[in-house]
């Protein structure tokens, strides 16, 4: 799924991040280094420490759908990896979420 152009963008990213101090899309960066720890790795561990992070910094912002999409990708990870409280977060993440919004997040959720 990922390939080694795609870890690079990602880390990119992350430049771009920090030397702007552009923090909006730090979210959706740890989200997406978090899956390819995942995929092209096997580490779940490393995948649910950025996906936590990304959950964080996304309520920290208030961006409700990165939220979500952090608190999925927590629900995806393997059942010895998720945290305790995964139910919990996913369905706050949801929660927090307008109703007016449907995207395939929302339906996932």
């Amino acid at each position: 799924m990922f390939c080694e152009r795609q870890t690079v963008m990602i880390s990119d990213a992350f430049d771009v991040v920090r030397k702007n101090g552009e923090y909006l899309h730090l979210p959706e960066v740890l989200r997406l280094r978090g899956e390819v720890a995942l995929a092209r790795f096997g580490d779940a561990e490393e995948a649910a420490a950025d996906f936590a992070e990304a959950l964080r910094v996304a309520i920290d912002q208030g961006a409700r759908v990165s939220r979500l999409r952090a608190a999925l990708a927590l629900a995806g990870l393997p059942p010895s990896t998720r945290p305790a409280d995964w139910e919990d977060t996913l369905q706050a993440a949801r929660a927090d979420v307008p109703a007016a919004l449907v995207t395939n997040e929302t339906a996932d959720a």
